[in-house]
């Protein structure tokens, strides 16, 4: 799969006004005489990882496109349930999230805030593959 310039742009535009543009700080632990590393604050974000930028991205297109009634399906062990959870709940769409059941508490209550249907479970990618073939 190949992603043009102007798909790029255009996910640009359509992010702007709902994540921000997180600093790089160097590290002055890792950083050598010959080389600096930096860490990108991706934990600034509404969700908190870099996550949201794909999820809103993908939801937002969907919205514009005027399938709001249809019914999004994920299995997560976190990060990328919460970014979709927000997303939809944004564009008020309908969402379910398969997440691991060892999922951290803090990542099932923020996804729980924002679906309406957030199933707890050992076999994500199975069950949510069968969510999805029916809806």
């Amino acid at each position: 799969m190949t992603i043009s310039i102007d798909e790029i742009t255009e996910a640009a535009e359509r992010l702007a006004g709902f994540t921000f543009q997180t600093p790089l700080r160097m590290s002055e632990w890792l950083t050598t005489g010959d080389r600096n590393v930096f860490f990108k604050l991706e934990m600034i974000q509404p969700t908190c990882s870099y996550k949201i930028r794909g999820a809103f991205n993908a939801v937002q297109k969907i919205a514009d496109i005027g399938s709001v009634d249809q019914q999004l399906v994920t299995a997560s062990a976190g990060n990328h349930g919460r970014a979709l959870a927000y997303s939809c709940s944004v564009f008020a769409l309908p969402l379910i999230v398969f997440i691991a059941e060892d999922a951290p508490r803090a990542k099932i209550d923020a996804i729980a805030k924002a679906v309406q249907v957030l199933t707890r479970e050992t076999n994500l990618v199975l069950l949510a593959l069968e969510a999805a073939e029916r809806t």
